[in-house]
């Protein structure tokens, strides 16, 4: 009789997560299990071929860019060289970093948490004319890259 009711006990949880799991189950299970047999979300559209610039063989300097009209803003500059936390910046404001072909990361950042408007900033890392990275952000931005994006060979 103790084994009947242990055993009751035991079972009872799984039973009753399997039935709720059939009754309350994720949608998913009701989708097509092929993405092909899904439909697209977005509109298509043509893209006209362009030009990409091309990285130098050595890259030496990376320029960062902060723009935001009427912005003044916290920047946050990261390097395998050293950082540097700039107070009150008013944007744009650019800055050009060093950097060795052996460097590993590049991180820049902003904040502006006292703004109370909802225009958008942006921070940019780019060699020459090829932007490698940016983002956009109302309080704050951030860009990253890594050696990756402009070392020839490893």
């Amino acid at each position: 009789m103790v084994l009947v009711v242990v055993g009751a006990l035991v079972l009872l949880p799984v039973v009753v997560g399997v039935l709720l799991s059939r009754f309350v189950g994720d949608s998913d299970t009701k989708r097509s299990p092929d993405p092909a047999g899904r439909s697209l979300v977005a509109t298509e559209v043509t893209a006209s071929p362009s030009t990409v610039a091309e990285l130098p063989a050595t890259v030496t300097t990376l320029r960062v860019e902060f723009q935001g009209p009427g912005r003044t803003a916290d920047v946050r500059l990261y390097t395998p060289e050293g950082s540097a936390n700039l107070a009150n910046r008013t944007l744009p404001y650019a800055v050009d970093l060093p950097v060795r072909s052996d460097d590993a990361y590049v991180s820049v950042s902003a904040d502006d948490y006292g703004y109370r408007g909802s225009q958008p900033m942006r921070c940019t890392i780019s060699v020459g004319d090829t932007v490698l990275a940016t983002a956009v952000g109302t309080k704050s931005v951030d860009c990253k890259v890594t050696d990756g994006t402009w070392r020839r060979d490893r």
